[in-house]
């Protein structure tokens, strides 16, 4: 209890000298904010395209905000088959993805399912541009104060697209950039899919590690976030 207290106490210290408010808790993100990136994501244009199509590869890779800063040109790209593949370079304890990077491919689904939605989005910005997703990289350094300057600069654009008012939170909840990872490990656990395939996609050593950290139980099961994610479901 003294070692939880202590804890407590250092993430409210830690709160307070970012400038945040210290009683809100960071939830995982709604359906409902997915939902509205994808609606906005088919007819939004430069820079509100941008910072969709960055949530959305969030979303569908469970990244962290520096793992996105570190993007570089041809990283994420989609396969002739239409897979989208997505080179890692920057993931918390493997220094080694800096010079051999890992790989994660996502399949496509068919036309009416939400991932083949997600990926139409995805396509009006790389189909255009296939470095674009490159250009956050130049905004803001991953290694910025530990990574919290890429954080705060994607929670603003999440915030900014999705306001908390047009969400569905219980009181004292928010949602940050993080939010996305933990929906991801969250929704993978909820729906049955395997909890190997889902550490492996995360790029977690332990599925322990996930189970303790990410995986909130409460947490409104969503069969669409469910079926973007199918791709866990054991084959």
């Amino acid at each position: 209890n003294t070692i939880n207290l202590r804890y407590h106490d250092l993430q409210v210290a830690r709160k307070i000298r970012r400038g945040e408010e210290p009683n809100l808790n960071r939830v995982p993100c709604p359906e409902i904010a997915l939902r509205r990136l994808v609606q906005l994501g088919r007819a939004a244009e430069g820079e509100d395209l941008f910072w969709v199509c960055c949530l959305l590869v969030m979303m569908l890779c469970w990244f962290r905000a520096a793992t996105m800063a570190m993007i570089q040109p041809g990283d994420v790209r989609f396969g002739r088959d239409g897979t989208l593949l997505v080179s890692v370079r920057g993931v918390k304890g493997r220094p080694t993805f800096l010079t051999q990077p890992a790989l994660i491919q996502i399949k496509p689904a068919r036309p009416g399912h939400p991932r083949h939605e997600v990926f139409a989005v995805l396509h009006r910005l790389l189909d255009a541009d296939p470095n674009a997703l490159a250009q956050l990289g130049r905004r803001v350094s991953p290694r910025a104060r530990g990574g919290e300057a890429a954080a705060a600069l994607l929670t603003g654009a999440l915030r900014r697209l999705v306001p908390a008012h047009t969400l569905t939170l219980p009181v004292g909840a928010i949602v940050a950039s993080h939010s996305l990872r933990e929906m991801g490990a969250t929704t993978a656990a909820l729906a049955g899919y395997s909890a190997t395939l889902a550490c492996a996609h995360g790029l977690w050593r332990r599925v322990a590690t996930m189970h303790d950290n990410y995986v909130f139980s409460w947490f409104p099961f969503s069969p669409w976030l469910a079926r973007v994610l199918d791709f866990l479901r054991s084959r």
